[in-house]
């Protein structure tokens, strides 16, 4: 136990002597958090100020051409500051409700199968898209159901209204010749047409107010308000301050692992073996000493996030403790395992980042995992990090209890044990040799 605590000791030392280290650890991660949660958590979900995010959920040949319209509409008013997703993320109904509740997105189209070329029919009923909003008078909402006829016209191709227009009051000639429709449908139905043709041209085309007043006869839309689950909240600043310090601690445990590297260099592991002390001893040490570097910076962030962010983390002091640790100790096992494969300290500086930043932008510390595709998900979760994010998201951003996030919490300990056993035997080998 002595050689442990001295071994501890010293790369504490070690660690309070380098500033560089220390704002890496504290600062800068502190700095960026910030910069996360008052950006993205601060503009009022998504569009207040920052423009529409608006979200298309639907059959890619009704998405691509209406994302290409909405954009191009946004284009030509400035003011408007229209900001389109790309339509090859996979979007579904779950994670667009999501992203709207969360604030990570102003609004979500949702459209049913052929519901592009569905408008131009006069079946029953007509195909009815529902447009979910972060509250019902958002402000937003209005303005893209304004945009929506324009956009539908843009997006059937080159004429725009007059080839809508023609499509539509030929086929209502024909549904009322053959009895499909009745007289009073066929004029409700032209009279939307005619009003929102009119609104528009008399606006020079640039989409600047609310078109259609009887918009509902034309293109059925159903504005619904996006809720996360009953009685689980979500907290953008609390979010950041696990996937930001779960970014960061990755450095410093690599790091620590150099730390590792130089002291095999120089001779000092050499010494303390001969003393006896155990490998698994040497190697605990860094593991401890990551982990308190992990849940002093952990402890920074939320206390920042609960204190000035009100993410209201009263309560959720344990949870957020346990999770800490479980990521500290895996984190720990993951840095000194990374070290075991490079030559040399320099080379592990050099090769952190080439592995480092991929496994957080997969792992949601940049982004968060739902708004990523599928695929880029399934692969995160199957990170360590990705796990910690996931973890912290639950117990820090929602309020979960402990119970709620077994699958996390086991990974983490199954994890820690093989990466701790696989590098123990790795440099217990190297270091008996």
């Amino acid at each position: 136990m002595i050689p442990f605590l001295a071994l501890w000791k010293r790369l504490a030392l070690s660690m309070s002597r380098n500033p560089l280290a220390l704002l890496m650890t504290f600062l800068v991660p502190l700095i960026l958090f910030l910069f996360f949660s008052l950006v993205l958590g601060g503009s009022g979900g998504g569009g207040s100020g920052g423009g529409i995010t608006l979200l298309l959920v639907g059959e890619e040949r009704d998405t691509l051409p209406l994302s290409r319209a909405f954009e191009d509409l946004g284009g030509v008013n400035p003011s408007l500051n229209f900001k389109g997703k790309e339509t090859e993320v996979a979007w579904t109904e779950e994670r667009a409700r999501a992203a709207v509740a969360e604030g990570d997105a102003s609004l979500a189209l949702l459209l049913p199968p052929g519901w592009l070329r569905g408008i131009l029919s006069f079946d029953e009923p007509r195909p009815e898209a529902t447009l979910l909003v972060s509250r019902p008078d958002s402000p937003a909402s209005r303005i893209a159901q304004g945009l929506l006829i324009p956009a539908v016209a843009s997006a059937l191709g080159e004429g725009g209204f007059s080839i809508v227009g023609d499509a539509l009051l030929a086929n209502l000639d024909r549904a009322v010749s053959l009895g499909e429709i009745s007289v009073e449908q066929h004029k409700v139905w032209s009279s939307a047409w005619m009003t929102g043709e009119a609104a528009w041209e008399s606006q020079g085309g640039e989409g600047k107010g609310t078109l259609g007043l009887e918009m509902d006869a034309l293109i059925p839309l159903h504005a619904e308000v996006a809720e996360v689950e009953e009685g689980i909240p979500f907290s953008v600043s609390a979010y950041y301050a696990g996937a930001t310090a779960v970014l960061f601690l990755l450095f410093t445990v690599v790091h620590l692992g150099g730390r590792l590297l130089k002291e095999e260099k120089n001779g000092y592991i050499r010494r303390i073996l001969l003393g006896g002390t155990p490998v698994s001893s040497v190697l605990a040490a860094h593991i401890v000493h990551g982990t308190g570097l992990s849940l002093s910076a952990l402890a920074l962030m939320f206390w920042v996030a609960h204190q000035f962010l009100g993410a209201g983390l009263a309560g959720q002091t344990l949870p957020l403790l346990v999770v800490g640790i479980l990521t500290g100790f895996a984190f720990g096992a993951f840095g000194i395992l990374f070290a075991f494969f490079m030559p040399d300290r320099e080379t592990l500086e050099r090769s952190s980042s080439i592995v480092i930043l991929p496994m957080s932008a997969l792992g949601g510390s940049m982004i968060p995992l739902f708004m990523l595709p599928v695929w880029v998900q399934n692969i995160g979760k199957l990170l360590p990090n990705g796990q910690a994010v996931v973890a912290f998201e639950k117990v820090g951003a929602r309020h979960m209890y402990l119970s709620e996030i077994t699958p996390q919490l086991l990974y983490l300990v199954v994890f820690t044990v093989v990466a701790f056993g696989c590098a123990t035997t790795l440099w217990k080998r190297r270091w008996v040799a």
